[in-house]
């Protein structure tokens, strides 16, 4: 709350303004008093004359566009579909407003946009079973295990950058995009071995990357240390 300047509250200071008008006192006299610009003594007048009395402190500039209910219907809405249009929870508030101003009250309590992480859906039973399986190995020691995975990454995919408004970024792609296929080996001390393929990988490519590539690679560098 601002300055008083003693006065027990805002609605007393202002009772003292809209009497003192009344008494005849120009705006800026009253100023001097109350220490405010005369612009906020012209408003708090004004104000007393449409409420038909003085008001609080008079709320200046823009009216906020989203209410507190509003706000929640906005978290309540991406709660249950985050997957859901901005423009569509615009139409579904009380005061339809458009998904630009969503966005806006969205970043401003630090929400994101961000793709979907893959969950795996698992019934009880399997839940069960891994959370007994992370128990009896809590305590395992893991520097001698050896972890292997594959992954694929899609070449050529669209890139973000800038232009001027209305302006598109063109970027060259083809009906199929190249793929570059990766096998790695990773254990505690961090990455082993990797492998580039083509193909898919069966248990046939894999015994092949095993034994042809990793672990001769493994028994070489185990003989030079």
């Amino acid at each position: 709350m601002g300055k008083k300047f003693g006065f027990s509250s805002v609605p007393e200071r202002n009772k003292y303004i809209v009497t003192r008008k009344k008494d005849g006192a120009t705006n800026q006299e009253i100023a001097n008093e109350v220490k405010l610009s005369v612009r906020q003594i012209q408003n708090i007048n004004r104000a007393s004359k449409v409420k038909k009395g003085p008001l609080k402190k008079p709320q200046l500039g823009r009216k906020k566009a989203l209410s507190k209910p509003s706000k929640m219907s906005i978290r309540n809405q991406i709660k249950n579909n985050p997957y859901k249009s901005l423009s569509v929870i615009g139409s579904k508030l009380p005061n339809k407003t458009s998904g630009r101003t969503v966005s806006r009250y969205l970043k401003s309590v630090k929400w994101t946009r961000k793709k979907a992480t893959k969950q795996p859906d698992l019934e009880e039973i399997h839940k069960e079973l891994r959370f007994d399986w992370a128990q009896n190995y809590e305590h395992y020691d893991w520097s001698s295990v050896v972890f292997t995975d594959e992954a694929t990454f899609e070449l050529n995919q669209p890139r973000y950058g800038w232009s001027p408004q209305g302006c598109k970024i063109q970027q060259k792609s083809l009906t199929y995009n190249p793929k570059l296929q990766v096998w790695a080996a990773m254990w505690k001390g961090g990455l082993l071995y990797y492998a580039i393929y083509q193909g898919s990988m069966d248990r046939f490519l894999y015994l092949s990357i095993l034994y042809h590539e990793f672990f001769p690679k493994i028994r070489q560098e185990l003989r030079i240390r």
